[in-house]
């Protein structure tokens, strides 16, 4: 697996999550509003936290090139995740992004996600990006507007899953 850094910012370090990041991701997917506004991945213990990144997280970036970055800031390894995912139901790889509660309301998240598209653009070469996000999750919405995605349209992931919000971000002359 990749290690170092992807991408940096002036208060960032986006990377691949490595196993030592999983007490911060078992803390992040425990949160409240990472359980009401993305769901709950029922990982309860550091083993499952360990298990998410080498099955899921590294499997992605290994498959696609790309994955949910860990964003460290400052002397804070792991705050959060920043990054691409692509999921069948989408046409385009969407973004996506998780904030530990402590880091919330400082920027951080929508310093990574410019970067991530700047980053898809330059290093990636996509010419289109998608987001989805919970219609009640102002904070996902406001951090998308300010990177550029425009609202779409409603839509479902999951035949019995709530609508959420469609955004895209056309990445053809993207200015980052």
């Amino acid at each position: 697996m990749p290690s170092g850094s992807i991408l940096k910012t002036a208060r960032l370090n986006l990377r691949v999550p490595e196993k030592s990041d999983a007490t911060a991701l078992l803390n992040l997917f425990n949160q409240p509003d990472f359980i009401d506004n993305i769901r709950d991945k029922n990982i309860r213990t550091i083993a499952d936290a360990e298990a998410e990144i080498e099955n899921v997280i590294h499997e992605h970036h290994q498959t696609h090139g790309f994955c949910l970055y860990a964003m460290d800031y400052a002397d804070s390894a792991c705050v959060g995740l920043c990054g691409l995912i692509k999921r069948p139901e989408l046409a385009y790889p969407d973004i996506g992004f998780a904030t530990r509660t402590e880091f919330q309301n400082r920027g951080l998240t929508t310093e990574a996600c410019i970067a991530i598209v700047g980053h898809a653009t330059e290093q990636l070469g996509l010419t289109k990006l998608a987001a989805i996000a919970n219609p009640d999750n102002m904070a996902s919405i406001t951090v998308l507007n300010k990177a550029g995605f425009g609202f779409v349209d409603g839509m479902q992931l999951e035949e019995d899953g709530p609508i959420l919000k469609y955004f895209e971000l056309s990445l053809t002359n993207h200015k980052t």
